[in-house]
């Protein structure tokens, strides 16, 4: 109301703004001043004495990476804090700020409430700051959805607040009243996927939207991501489907950036062990060794776990929709999900070493046949080193395999895999099988498979030869531990704490925005969630 308070490294551009700002300018009779990110510390010194403590907080506690986008950040909370503090003389005796008074804006990272701690009684000057607090809103009706309500329920932390979002309120209700007694106040939202105006308020109202409304998610989840990106809301899923995370990618990264908001796929079974694992195992490479990785192969070492209808759906969507599936090209190409400036690789497949029959694998020292899940999680894999700068290796070859106790078990094992593959490609047979056998969408493994299932993975890295020495060697293991089975109660914990990392650790993720994976956007800060949380992932000793 009262003027312009214009920041940037650019002169001559901010002179551009000021021109097209001067007919308000001069009509209102607004001021109009500007300051160079290079000056924020002198500008900070000058600050009104009451504003001490924000000059303080700018010089001291801004994170030493991406300092110029921190202090852009940490500038327009000065400029809010130093404005209120313009007291009138008939504002000078204590009272209650009226309505007109108070300010109330999302604090999206974090950082504000860093200013107000240090505020008397959550005041600056005159007014009252109100910010909304962390808050993550997650759909919970579907099956996967459920789950990671019950553990968000057992897992919540002081500070948060939650919603569960779903299109029948009768539903939510009823679930709810499921929920142990501290989540029977959790805030319920009715949000349709189809109608845009409840997914703007609901991102509007969140820093992170967990997404399990899914079955397929290239039906129903694109309009939940263009919502949260517009809001600069934070958003995950557990999607599997390759095309769908393409279409992502080209549609709402670019504006993502500009948001700020951080647009994580795959954040379940598929594909967080695995891109964990191989950013794990590649971190460590080079602290050890000093060089990139050759190559890298995941290997499942062992699992339990069952199926749930909405992940059979997803499946079989691809399996009849398949060229006519936007972007379905991803699925055939192995770098599909790479960045469009990515260079590619040498993989021509998803297998590693291991072709369609059983093989040795002398890295592993296991046989191995094809992992089911290699040509989702290869492909996130992939795009985590594409976006890092081919950090993990410039030449890296990455594949996934499942161990099996010899050649003959393996000849069965993948048998099997073809019969049953057989079976949904054929229409007959995969009507007879959705009809009587399998899961219906909303229906999964039972509570006893949820909580005695589990996974152990190893990711076994190869590094670039420096000499004519053997080549160095890391290995790294991943597994549920109390996490339960996989594909279910251990993804719907590995989703909520890839959420929780956007709406409670934000300025630790230091990314500023995009659709990105597990491993580039969130990275060790969700490595810390997940062992917290009673998984496992680490690195062998040498």
């Amino acid at each position: 109301d009262s003027g312009f308070l214009l920041s940037g490294s650019c002169p001559a551009a901010m002179a551009n703004i000021y021109e097209d700002l001067k007919p308000l300018i001069d009509h209102g009779k607004k001021s109009f001043d500007f300051i160079l990110s290079k000056d924020i510390p002198a500008r900070a010194e000058a600050m009104d004495g009451h504003c001490t403590f924000v000059a303080d907080w700018v010089k001291e506690d801004l994170p030493l990476e991406n300092k110029e986008g921190n202090a852009m950040d940490a500038l327009a909370r000065e400029m809010i804090a130093s404005s209120c503090y313009e007291t009138p003389p008939e504002m000078k005796k204590e009272q209650e700020p009226k309505k007109e008074d108070i300010l109330v804006f999302a604090d999206k990272a974090g950082l504000c409430q860093r200013i107000l701690d240090k505020a008397p009684e959550g005041r600056v000057g005159n007014k009252k700051i109100v910010t909304k607090s962390p808050r993550l809103l997650s759909a919970a009706t579907r099956f996967t959805g459920r789950l990671a309500c019950e553990y968000l329920a057992s897992r919540s932390q002081a500070g948060l607040r939650w919603a569960m979002a779903g299109r029948s309120m009768e539903r939510l209700e009823e679930f709810r009243k499921e929920l142990p007694e501290s989540a029977q106040a959790v805030e319920l939202m009715l949000v349709d996927v189809r109608n845009e105006e409840q997914l703007r308020n609901m991102a509007k109202t969140a820093k992170v939207v967990a997404n399990y409304a899914g079955t397929p998610f290239s039906d129903k989840a694109l309009p939940v991501v263009a919502a949260c990106v517009d809001a600069s809301c934070c958003y995950v899923d557990v999607t599997g489907e390759v095309p769908f995370m393409k279409t992502s990618i080209l549609r709402y990264d670019a504006k993502a950036k500009e948001t700020g908001a951080l647009v994580v796929h795959a954040c379940g079974f598929d594909s967080i062990p695995s891109d964990l694992g191989v950013m794990l195992a590649a971190r460590a490479m080079r602290q050890r060794h000093g060089v990139g990785c050759e190559r890298i192969c995941t290997f499942a070492l062992k699992s339990k776990g069952g199926v749930s209808g909405g992940t059979i759906n997803s499946a079989l969507d691809m399996l009849t929709r398949g060229s006519d599936l936007e972007n379905a090209d991803s699925m055939q190409l192995p770098y599909g999900l790479d960045p469009p400036d990515g260079r590619g690789g040498r993989d021509k497949g998803d297998f590693g070493k291991v072709n369609v029959l059983p093989a040795y694998d002398e890295d592993g020292e296991v046989w191995a046949i094809p992992f089911v899940m290699a040509p989702v999680n290869t492909r996130v894999v992939r795009r985590s080193n594409a976006l890092a700068g081919y950090a993990y290796g410039e030449s890296l070859s990455y594949g996934e395999v499942m161990v099996v106790p010899g050649p003959l078990a393996g000849f069965w094992a993948v048998t099997g895999m073809a019969l049953g593959l057989a079976a949904l490609v054929f229409p007959p047979s995969r009507w007879a099988l959705c009809r009587w056998a399998l899961p219906s969408p909303g229906e999964g493994p039972s509570r006893d498979m949820q909580n005695t299932g589990y996974f152990r993975n190893k990711t076994v890295a190869v590094g670039e030869r420096k000499s004519d020495e053997p080549a160095p060697k890391v290995v790294v293991y991943v597994e549920s531990g109390d996490g339960g089975d996989p594909g279910y109660k251990c993804t719907a914990r590995m989703s909520i704490e890839a959420a929780l990392c956007c709406a409670l650790d934000r300025d630790r993720c230091h990314r500023p925005g995009g659709v990105v994976t597990p491993a580039f956007g969130l990275g060790h800060v969700l490595v810390d969630r997940l062992n917290a949380a009673g998984m496992k992932l680490y690195v062998e000793e040498p």
